[in-house]
C-alpha cells in the first residue's frame, strides 16, 4: 500500500520486524520471495542496490528505457555519459538514486561501462549495425558454432556486457564483437536470422581464451532454463559444432562440423572414429575433441530426450561413459536447470 517507489532496506527490516519477522535471515529471505514474484526489486547480491527495496518495479523500468530511447543516446549508437545521465533523470524521482538506477541497468545487461573511458558508458542494443573493418589473422583458428532451434533475441548483447572487459580497441558493433586476453583474439558473431552464433580465435594461446566463451555461453544457456515446471523444461535447445581436422579441413575457415553432443556420444558407444563430409576422410573422435576443447570432463548432453555421457575418461584407445538422468545442468546442450 505504500506509494514511494523505493524505500532503504533499513525501512524494509523495521517494517518486517513490525509484523513478526525478528530473524534478519528470515527479513531478507521474504524480501528474495518477492523479489522473485515480481512484487518489489531487491538485488541483495549487489553492492550498490543492496541497500534498497524498489517498491515500484515499473518506475525502475521507465528510468532504464527513458535512457534507451533518448535520441541523443540512440543517435550516439548507445554511448552516454555520466552528465548524460543528469540531464535525462533530471526529474525528482530519479535525481537521489541515479547511481542505483545505472547500476540497476547494468544488473539488467542493458549497459556497461567503457573500461578505458571513466563514467562512459554502452547500451549494446543500441550499438552500429555496420561491422567495422579490422584485421582478422586466419592462420590455424579454433573455430566454434552454436546453432539454435529458436535464438533468444539479447544473447549477444548478454554475452557482450558480461565480458565487456575484454573488448579489444573498441571493436563491437550491434551483432559481434572481438575480444582479447592478450595472447589470443576472439571473433564472436550472431546471426539471428540462422540461429546461429559463430566464434573464431586466433593467437599463439587460444583455448584458455575459447573456454572462457564457453563457459559465459554455458550461464547464459543455463539462465533460459531455471524453471521448475516440466512444461517449461528444454525451453531453449541448441547444438554445439566443432570443427573436422582432417586433411582438407584443417585450417580452413570453412571446414565441416560435427555437434559435439553427437562426437560424445561415439566414444560412449566405443566408435572412435567418424567420418568427414567434405573429403570423406575417417578421422579420429578423440582428437576432434582434444584439438578444438581439449580434453573435456564436464557434463554433455546430447538431443532433447537422449541419453548422454557424464564423464569421459581416456585410456590408451579406451573410453568410458557413465550416463546419467535427464534433468542434470549440461555443457552441449539442451540444459535445465
Amino acid at each position: 500500500a505504500d506509494t514511494r517507489n523505493y524505500i532503504t532496506q533499513s525501512e524494509f527490516l523495521k517494517l518486517c520486524d513490525t509484523h513478526g519477522f525478528k530473524r534478519r535471515e528470515d527479513k531478507l529471505q521474504l524480501s528474495g520471495y518477492l523479489h522473485d514474484l515480481g512484487v518489489c526489486l531487491h538485488f541483495q547480491d549487489d553492492k550498490v542496490l543492496k541497500n534498497w527495496i524498489i517498491l515500484n518495479p515499473e518506475w525502475g523500468t521507465d528510468a532504464v528505457y527513458r535512457v534507451l530511447d533518448t535520441p541523443k543516446v540512440q543517435n550516439n549508437s548507445g554511448c552516454f555519459t555520466h552528465a548524460d545521465l543528469v540531464e535525462i533523470w533530471a526529474d525528482d524521482q530519479y535525481t537521489e538514486m541515479r547511481d542505483e538506477l545505472l547500476q540497476l541497468m547494468m544488473k539488467f545487461k542493458l549497459a556497461y561501462e567503457i573500461p578505458h573511458r571513466k563514467q562512459t558508458y554502452i547500451a549494446p542494443q543500441l550499438l552500429d549495425a555496420n561491422q567495422p573493418e579490422y584485421d582478422w589473422d586466419e592462420t590455424d583458428n579454433l573455430i566454434l558454432r552454436y546453432e539454435y532451434d529458436f535464438m533468444p533475441k539479447g544473447m549477444l548483447t548478454r554475452f557482450t556486457v558480461d565480458l565487456h572487459r575484454l573488448i579489444h580497441k573498441d571493436i563491437v558493433w550491434k551483432e559481434g564483437v572481438i575480444l582479447s586476453d592478450g595472447k589470443a583474439r576472439a571473433e564472436v558473431i550472431e546471426n539471428y536470422y540462422r540461429s546461429q552464433i559463430r566464434i573464431r580465435v586466433s593467437g599463439k594461446i587460444k583455448r584458455p581464451l575459447l573456454e572462457r566463451i564457453r563457459s559465459e555461453f554455458d550461464e547464459i544457456h543455463a539462465s533460459y532454463n531455471k524453471s521448475e515446471d516440466p512444461s517449461e523444461k528444454h525451453r531453449l535447445r541448441y547444438r554445439e559444432l566443432i570443427p573436422c581436422n582432417c586433411s582438407e579441413c584443417k585450417g580452413s575457415q570453412m571446414p565441416h562440423l560435427y555437434p559435439l553432443s553427437n562426437l560424445y556420444k561415439r566414444l560412449e558407444k566405443q566408435r572412435l572414429e567418424v567420418e568427414c563430409e567434405k573429403s570423406y576422410e575417417m578421422v579420429k573422435v578423440r582428437s576432434l575433441i582434444d584439438d578444438t576443447i581439449g580434453i573435456d570432463t564436464r557434463l554433455s548432453t546430447p538431443e532433447l530426450g537422449e541419453d548422454r555421457p557424464q564423464n569421459i575418461y581416456h585410456y590408451g584407445d579406451i573410453v568410458q561413459g557413465d550416463k546419467v538422468g535427464q534433468d542434470k545442468v549440461g555443457g552441449d546442450k539442451t540444459v535445465t536447470d
